[in-house]
């Protein structure tokens, strides 16, 4: 399969810069990535043209070629360090970056640092000798980006405010806490093993409906949304990156109330964006029994948890839509000082 790429016919306005994005083409691939992206660009009246890709070296010598036709003044790649490693994993690929005449940020969408996936790092190292800027979700790899000397950014995780809103009053919801995810390992020792004890202490508990997310089973974004917008509550455990991630906000922005584990306290940048009791329910993920007296009180008093439904998605749309995102990756390349 080549490469599939498309010009977007709306025009720039203004001195908005033409943008290529560039995101993998496989499934499982977050919806706020790759389709809410291009919607926001055209909302804000960006011309862009859009790159999928599959992995392959004939595949990634023609996007090469098409890419350079473009004349992109930013090239914007998801998951460039690490879903895209192909496209900079020798000198040669590097030195094609370095030579392109278009400002490049890669967004870093995985965990980076001390992540149970192999060569995690090290593909962020080969991105960081590529790619001009960066924006990046794992707070502990700020020293990392920091002595590259390439302008970056961290910023929190979010998702789209068009796919994800409330469509359903609180009080028509299903009273139960609500779990939906990967519970596999992936072949690789240690990843989401704090999840599969957590489901495996709750999931036989009358106040929680527990499904596991596998190939055959995901749902469509649309169904996604309008499942979780039936929700009152919404059971989040542990994932691989740091943070509030984006299934996170998802369940914010569709007006549930989120259970959540307590953040590490090292995670300095990400713990005082939110409050617990006013935008989420805090629990300890050490402590199971407390956390099944506490959904058990959540469903028997399921009115007093309103006011989190309402902080959360008026928090959500204030701050970490892909809109909000977006726009801010565009002024953060129009600062920034980039020598090709």
């Amino acid at each position: 399969m080549w490469p599939f790429f498309k010009f977007q016919t709306k025009r720039t306005l203004g001195s908005a810069p033409r943008v290529a994005v560039v995101t993998p083409w496989k499934p499982g691939v977050a919806w706020c990535f790759r389709e809410s992206w291009l919607r926001a660009l055209s909302d804000l009246g960006v011309s862009h043209v859009e790159f999928f890709l599959t992995k392959g070296e004939r595949h990634v010598h023609r996007f090469f070629r098409e890419l350079k036709r473009t004349n992109a003044d930013v090239v914007l790649l998801s998951g460039g360090d690490h879903h895209m490693h192909y496209l900079h994993d020798t000198e040669a690929k590097q030195d094609f970056w370095k030579s392109l005449k278009s400002h490049v940020l890669c967004m870093c969408t995985e965990r980076v640092m001390n992540s149970p996936f192999p060569e995690s790092e090290e593909k962020t190292r080969s991105a960081l000798r590529a790619f001009d800027a960066f924006f990046y979700f794992d707070e502990f790899a700020e020293p990392l980006f920091r002595e590259s000397g390439k302008p970056s950014k961290w910023l929190p995780q979010f998702a789209d405010e068009v796919l994800f809103h409330p469509t359903c009053s609180y009080e028509d919801r299903f009273n139960r806490l609500y779990f939906r995810a990967h519970f596999t390992n992936f072949g690789v020792e240690g990843v989401y093993a704090a999840r599969r004890a957590l489901v495996d202490a709750v999931q036989n508990h009358p106040c929680f409906e527990v499904h596991q997310a596998n190939k055959g089973s995901w749902l469509t974004p649309e169904q996604y949304a309008e499942t979780l917008s039936k929700q009152r509550f919404v059971f989040r455990t542990p994932s691989n990156c740091p943070g509030w991630v984006e299934n996170f906000w998802t369940a914010m922005a569709s007006g549930c109330v989120v259970f959540h584990q307590a953040l590490p306290v090292d995670e300095v940048k990400s713990r005082p964006l939110l409050v617990p009791g006013k935008h989420y329910v805090e629990y300890d993920m050490s402590n199971p029994p407390a956390l099944l007296k506490q959904a058990e009180e959540a469903v028997k008093n399921w009115g007093d948890y309103r006011h989190i439904s309402e902080n959360a998605v008026a928090i959500f749309r204030e701050r970490y839509t892909v809109r909000h995102v977006v726009s801010d990756m565009l002024q953060f390349m129009s600062d920034a000082k980039i020598s090709k």
